[in-house]
């Protein structure tokens, strides 16, 4: 009897062992999306583990442990494309967003919650690209739609934002900060003079991708933010989500040699507006399984 539960001992902590080591750690990152070397700077830490025709990849926060992202993809580098189920988890364990994608694209309903538990809200990703809000509630549980139509508004700080819903469908948002308006949604959005076409031809033009980047194999997407203001002249540049230094200095310097923009309209009028634009950096390197 003895030997036999020592047996099963081994056996079970062997398997557990397996399970584990299936599971590895691919980077630590910092809360701008940054990746940096060891858990001390790191805000999150990221495994990948192989699943089928794909992977499980996962996040932690640091140095909690706790888990923040679970979800399937089917690539991991240079960047991210979820195939599945994907859930983002606050650090206290509650779910805060759940919702299926293909190939990179949400689809179906997405819910989001608060950090109490409670249900944020709800909206549909079609297959046209329409992404539906079709409820949202406040914190104490109020909804603020009536029939797919209202105002959402919340506050951060001194900056309050605005979000009009018309059948489902965010019409404009804007926020507001010491008087300014800037509008983030509009009914016609600010446009590159000569439009994507001429804008894609402007930035294979400018674009340079540093050799320090490239000799050291970084790549990825690099999202800038910046204002157009009413008469088109870009302002208040910044890094949503960054790669490296130079990768994101580079997209800020072609970015601010940009020539003035057709300005963003609501009402038929020219508003400033925040626009947020992706400048992609990439090798032929990827690790998608086949």
């Amino acid at each position: 009897m003895k030997t036999s539960a020592l047996l099963l001992v081994i056996v079970i902590i062997a398997r557990v062992g397996c399970a584990q080591s299936s599971e590895k750690r691919i980077a630590y990152l910092s809360k701008d999306r940054k990746e940096v070397f060891g858990a001390g700077d790191a805000a999150f830490s990221r495994t990948i583990e192989e699943a089928g025709d794909g992977f499980i990849l996962r996040e932690y926060y640091q140095p909690s442990g706790k888990l923040r992202v679970i979800a399937e993809c089917i690539e991991y580098e240079p960047e991210i494309v979820y195939h599945g189920t994907v859930k983002h988890y606050y650090e206290n364990g509650i779910l805060r967003r759940e919702g299926r994608y293909e190939e990179g694209y949400a689809t179906g309903v997405f819910v989001e919650y608060y950090e109490t538990g409670t249900i944020c809200q709800r909206k549909e990703y079609q297959s046209d690209d329409k992404e539906l809000i079709l409820q949202h509630y406040t914190p104490d549980g109020k909804e603020e739609l009536t029939q797919g139509n209202g105002i959402i508004s919340t506050t951060d700080g001194e900056t309050v934002c605005n979000l009009e819903i018309k059948n489902y469908l965010l019409l404009n948002s804007y926020c507001i900060k010491g008087g300014d308006t800037v509008y983030t949604d509009v009914e016609k959005p600010a446009e590159f003079p000569g439009g994507m076409t001429a804008m894609m031809k402007f930035l294979q033009t400018h674009v340079k991708y540093p050799a320090d980047a490239r000799r050291n194999g970084i790549q990825g997407s690099v999202l800038t933010g910046f204002d157009i203001d009413k008469n088109g002249k870009i302002s208040n540049l910044s890094t949503v989500r960054g790669v490296s230094d130079d990768l994101n200095d580079e997209s800020l310097r072609v970015i601010s040699a940009m020539p003035h923009w057709l300005p963003a309209r609501v009402g038929g009028k020219a508003v400033k507006s925040r626009f947020v634009l992706p400048i992609k950096f990439r090798l032929a390197t990827s690790n998608r399984r086949r």
